[in-house]
């Protein structure tokens, strides 16, 4: 623990208890790789057995932090993701060890009290939620009596359901978004963890708001949560990258992430969910396109804007207001997370960038 308060102070604020479970993660994989040859002719499963105990010894402590939660906060969606997962690296170990007993290790997985962490974060995100749709509802029980047309009243609704639905999606849901969507390869992290997530949320709106608040936090969330795919798609960062052929994948999880809005409960209304996806579909004709096509589409849309350069250079095109196919940024953007040597290349040539950004 002491250990993991040094570490803490020399770097961006990260809580003690990830910190903690980031140590522990890695001291059982170094027993696991260095120890276990050597103690295994003492104990047939001493990586297990010696899991199991780490396991115990980190769930202590988190157990006096969970009691003291009372509110969804950064700190506490950053603890319980890095517990879910050590718990996570912590079983596989323990399985992995005891793969040759009769139960396939099944008996110690069980001593192995379980953290819960992810149905303790599901409950702070609820009640968070609820706590946002209640205020609405209250506000909008408040104002009833009033005329739609109250431009101030509709105005404060409506930031106040935008705000909520980026919270949610950005920060609630990093974890399924974010934080795994196409992650290394698009076939091994796709959308489903997400619609499933969205799916209670949607349902839990749908059974607790207002009616006249249900469609516009929904729209909202529905616009929020295809901001967030696009997001994934052309400012990801470094840990993904695309080809030609995964396309497909990304235009199956575009269509269940529109269906998901066109089924629930009644659905939205088709023009809603089409207005809302608009910008999405416009740029994944890009992501089929092949690297070479692409570049000519660059280079022709850069010299027009900004006439004939030195040494096949151009300037940095400025970030749109809104992603476009014919948007000379977004067609950079689609090349920094191209997955081939063809994007790697130009990308070098003309702005002495890496393969991905």
């Amino acid at each position: 623990m002491e250990e993991a308060k040094s570490k803490q102070s020399s770097k961006k604020p990260v809580h003690i208890f990830s910190v903690l479970a980031k140590e522990i993660g890695d001291l059982a994989a170094k027993e696991k790789n260095i120890y276990r040859p050597i103690l295994k002719k003492w104990h047939p499963h001493a990586a297990g057995v010696s899991v199991a105990t780490l396991h115990d010894c980190f769930g202590s402590e988190l157990k006096k932090f969970i009691v003291c939660l009372r509110e969804l906060t950064p700190d506490a969606v950053q603890v319980l993701k890095a517990a879910d997962k050590l718990e996570k690296d912590l079983v596989h170990i323990a399985m992995e060890d005891s793969v040759d007993t009769d139960d396939g290790g099944t008996s110690l997985v069980r001593e192995m009290t379980p953290y819960e962490a992810g149905t303790v974060l599901d409950k702070l995100v609820k009640a968070w939620i609820k706590e946002r749709v209640d205020k609405l509802q209250e506000w909008a029980d408040q104002n009833l009596e009033l005329e739609l047309s109250l431009t101030a009243c509709q105005e404060g609704i409506q930031q106040l359901c935008e705000t909520t639905a980026y919270k949610v999606i950005f920060n609630d849901l990093s974890h399924v978004l974010l934080d795994t969507l196409y992650i290394g390869s698009p076939s091994s992290n796709r959308i489903l963890p997400l619609l499933k997530e969205l799916g209670s949320i949607l349902k839990f709106i749908s059974a607790a708001v207002h009616d006249r608040l249900q469609n516009r936090l929904i729209t909202a969330l529905m616009k929020a949560s295809f901001d967030g795919f696009l997001l994934v798609l052309l400012a990801g960062g470094p840990a993904r990258a695309f080809s030609c052929e995964d396309c497909e994948i990304i235009e199956d999880d575009f269509r269940a992430l529109r269906g998901l809005y066109l089924t629930y409960c009644d659905g939205m209304p088709e023009e809603l969910v089409v207005k809302a996806s608009s910008e999405v579909k416009n740029i994944l004709p890009l992501l089929r396109t092949d690297t070479e096509a692409l570049i000519r589409r660059f280079k022709q849309i850069m010299s027009q804007s900004y006439g004939s350069t030195d040494k096949s250079r151009f300037p940095m095109p400025p970030v749109p207001a809104q992603w476009s196919p014919d948007n000379p940024n977004t067609i950079l953007r689609v090349l920094c997370y191209r997955n081939d040597e063809a994007a790697s290349k130009f990308l070098k040539q003309t702005y002495d960038l890496p393969k991905t950004l």
